[in-house]
């Protein structure tokens, strides 16, 4: 397998929709989507003034912090 250089990777090719094409989204990703997959990957700009709605129903939502006591990791690592 050859080696591939830094200075020879081209940058992932850059979307900047505006206000209108950006409206919606996944719209949006679908229309850019045959594009994206001929590069493997791409870069969306959204429009300075979208503001992506709020995604966490905050009255429901519950955050179980996970106890990790480290002291037991420790142990295990060193046997």
């Amino acid at each position: 397998m050859s080696q591939i250089k830094l200075n020879e990777i081209s940058e992932a090719i850059t979307f900047t929709p505006n206000a209108d094409e950006f409206k919606e989204p996944l719209e949006y990703i679908e229309k850019i989507r045959l594009v994206g997959e001929k590069y493997g990957i791409c870069k969306i700009i959204p429009p300075p003034d979208w503001k992506p709605p709020f995604a966490i129903d905050m009255f429901n939502f519950k955050f179980r912090p996970r106890v990790q006591r480290l002291n037991e990791l420790e142990v295990i690592h060193m046997f």
